[in-house]
């Protein structure tokens, strides 16, 4: 049976492409959670994310051979060009060749396949806010869901994420909580910004949609207990405040207000313990990256390879009543270890770039450009600051829609 509903949607999604290749490309957008759909065909596992994009990628490269309108435009394409070649030479010099091939197809070959697409689709400011609004969709209902887990006393969360006292941290369609925060946040942000560009009262079932992703997203981070999620969302907001002068003096006084209540209700000590890393999660990711930084002071150059860090990792594993995981949860070592100092400079060199890009809007452009260069920007501080501690890009949708935001704002800086 199971199959047999696969085999009908992935008919469906192919004829959808066939005839209307738009439709199914936001279908794609609204679908990214699917990557947990699982199967095989023979000894080859898929996911239906990879799936539709694939199909995808296939009718969009016909139709765009004789449709120049279809075809890409990215000012990223030259560094997405190096980092699959860095990524294919990590997956060579992986120790498990199968994991790392997986790894590359999921991680890197099917998002850079989607960013082709979106950057032959996506070109106008208006085709920018259709994209925004169509990303709010799962973000909607993946924040739904953990709602609806929450109302109901923990519905389908996995038993290790119940805590004595403190009840269940929802997961929503995810296998552990952070997942949400890591997807949901930065598109909360997004919606943020694109509220305060589009505000109309009369407008309201527009105002209503951006409200309830915005509520709905905060609420299932905040019961996800995805406290990085939930910094990187304050963070980008004291951005974008400071950013905006119109709203600086404000943001200014908020932070000095928000830093008064902390310390007038006792709550400093525990607030600082948190931000320098000195509860349990903290010296975690401190032994963690301890150990991490000793690996790559021996394998500076090519790190461990795309899949190699758990069995690199070994020799250097002194705390040993922790397990390893499978990444060392740090923006930096995470894309230094998977594909060595290029892949590193390549991906730095990517959000440096994307931020070079919405500073030149901020100062050049007119208002409403300016606004969604802000939102763009606070969308990518999200993904930064979480990414301290987290992995915000060795996951299926993660990946893609690290690309999404990527091509969003090459789309603005060369849009009318």
């Amino acid at each position: 049976m199971f199959y047999l509903l696969v085999g009908i949607f992935i008919l469906f999604f192919a004829y959808l492409c066939w005839q209307h290749l738009d439709w199914a490309f936001y279908l794609t957008i609204i679908c990214l959670p699917a990557y947990g759909v699982r199967f095989s065909i023979g000894a080859l596992p898929l996911t239906l994310l990879e799936v539709m994009i694939v199909a995808l990628f296939g009718v969009w490269l016909m139709k765009a051979w004789h449709d120049e309108q279809l075809r890409p435009s990215s000012k990223f394409f030259g560094v997405a060009a190096v980092i699959f070649v860095i990524a294919t030479m990590a997956m060579l010099v992986s120790p498990d060749l199968r994991a790392a091939a997986g790894l590359w197809k999921a991680y890197f070959l099917e998002p850079l396949l989607f960013f082709l697409v979106f950057s032959g689709f996506v070109k106008t400011k208006d085709d920018l806010y259709r994209t925004i609004m169509v990303l709010g969709i799962p973000a909607l209902y993946i924040s739904t869901f953990a709602i609806v887990q929450k109302l109901n006393d923990g519905w389908l969360v996995p038993y290790q994420y119940w805590y004595l006292g403190e009840g269940p941290r929802v997961t929503s369609f995810f296998s552990y909580p952070n997942a949400i925060g890591l997807f949901v946040a930065p598109i909360v942000v997004l919606f943020i910004g694109y509220w305060y560009i589009t505000f109309r009262i009369r407008d309201w079932p527009d105002t209503m949609y951006s409200a309830a992703v915005i509520i709905t997203g905060l609420l299932a981070i905040y019961w996800a207990h995805s406290e990085g999620a939930l910094v990187g969302i304050m963070a980008a907001l004291v951005f974008m405040g400071l950013a905006d002068r119109r709203f600086r003096w404000l943001t200014i006084a908020c932070v000095l207000l928000l830093l008064l209540v902390v310390v007038a209700v006792g709550a400093g000590p525990a607030a600082w313990q948190k931000l320098t890393l000195q509860d349990w999660s903290g010296s975690v990711r401190l032994s963690m990256w301890g150990e991490t930084a000793q690996l790559l002071q021996d394998h500076w150059i090519i790190g461990a390879g795309l899949a190699g860090y758990p069995a690199a990792l070994v020799p250097y594993h002194r705390a040993t009543y922790l397990e390893i995981f499978l990444y060392p949860h740090n923006f930096i070592l995470n894309f230094w270890v998977e594909l060595g100092l290029a892949g590193l400079l390549a991906f730095g060199y990517i959000t440096v770039k994307y931020f070079w890009l919405a500073a030149r809007l901020l100062f050049t452009s007119r208002e409403s450009k300016m606004r969604l260069a802000l939102a763009l920007s606070g969308a990518m501080v999200v993904i930064v600051v979480h990414g301290l501690v987290d992995v915000p890009y060795f996951k299926n949708d993660l990946a893609v829609l690290w690309w999404i935001l990527v091509g969003m704002m090459s789309t603005l800086s060369e849009s009318v």
